[in-house]
């Protein structure tokens, strides 16, 4: 997340020094290079105070995350020696996203993808692994949702408008209206179950999430619930023109 910062901050203000701005997007960059295990193909995640990697793998989630970061480079950095080790990691990370079955890594994938492809929009085997988790997220919308659980599974946990948002961007740059309809009205139901009696917005909380018919967590809420629902509303915004 921090590298991805360094590559939306000149987009979004002048008032940052392009070279402390370099600085910082070489040292986060480095470390997704160090994170990423060549001969499993996996990024780890969690690393000690000794600087040692505490796991072989990390999760399928903290994959994706990763993944969305180096694919943002290659979408949006005008540093060569970042793309060029980028489009690396891109390459050999996407080897094994088809065996994936976390719908949020799908999402990052996606969202991955999307960045991606805004260089290389010709690159047929990444187009069509986005048509795969494109679909695969339409059918666990239409499997788990109904009019009071518009969801794609039958548990809200964290980061959850990700998932509303892989599906507009995806919906939009393949014109497929049902993709893209169903990440509005996810997205819509989110955000409405997310409003507190007072109007102010609050996340569900990572203490015991949210479960279908069952009560919503209420604490441990985390910070990246906000960011993620503003990114997806702004997204939606962007595209829709709905206030």
């Amino acid at each position: 997340r921090a590298f991805i910062l360094t590559l939306l901050l000149p987009e979004m203000t002048s008032r940052v020094a392009q070279r402390d701005v370099e600085r910082l997007a070489s040292t986060y960059h480095s470390h997704l290079w160090d994170a990423f295990d060549q001969e499993k193909k996996r990024f780890r995640n969690f690393m000690g105070h000794n600087r040692e990697w505490l796991e072989a793998v990390g999760s399928e989630d903290s994959h994706a995350r990763a993944l969305w970061a180096v694919g943002m480079a290659l979408g949006r950095s005008r540093n060569d020696g970042h793309r060029n080790l980028c489009a690396l990691l891109f390459q050999r990370g996407l080897l094994v996203v088809e065996q994936f079955t976390s719908p949020r890594a799908w999402a990052f994938v996606l969202l991955a993808m999307q960045e991606y492809l805004r260089s290389f929009s010709g690159d047929r085997i990444v187009n069509q692994l986005r048509d795969l988790l494109t679909t695969r997220l339409l059918e666990l919308f239409q499997a788990n949702s109904s009019k009071e659980w518009q969801w794609f599974e039958p548990v809200a946990t964290y980061d959850n408008a990700k998932l509303s948002h892989a599906m507009i961007l995806s919906g939009h740059w393949t014109s497929r209206g049902e993709v893209f309809q169903a990440g509005l009205q996810s997205l819509r139901w989110l955000v409405e179950m997310q409003r507190a009696k007072a109007g102010h917005f609050a996340p569900i909380g990572s203490n015991g999430f949210w479960k279908r018919d069952g009560e919503r967590a209420r604490f441990d809420q985390q910070p990246i619930e906000a960011y993620a629902t503003i990114s997806a509303c702004l997204e939606a915004f962007s595209l829709t023109h709905d206030e």
